[in-house]
């Protein structure tokens, strides 16, 4: 769950940038980030990581992210690729 947790702080930092620059009308805020949370808390396949693959987790990650806030899949996307190094 830590993991989605620093994807959403990274994603709030870059949707503000995004967002301050004009080039995008949406935003992620704090609310939104705990709704989001509180979604994935509550499923119990998305929090068990040995009957739940990491491919199914982050699709369902981008399904809920995309439902509160409309955030656009290929910044997700590419924000999984810096994380990951």
């Amino acid at each position: 769950m830590g993991f989605y947790i620093n994807v959403l702080k990274e994603l709030q930092r870059k949707v503000e940038v995004l967002y301050r620059r004009k080039r995008t009308n949406h935003r992620l805020t704090k609310v939104q980030i705990r709704l989001i949370l509180k979604e994935l808390e509550s499923d119990e396949d998305f929090r068990d990581r040995f009957s739940n693959n990491r491919y199914n987790q982050w699709t369902h990650f981008k399904e809920v992210v995309g439902r509160y806030c409309g955030i656009d899949e290929e910044l997700m996307e590419q924000v999984l690729r810096e994380l990951k190094g």
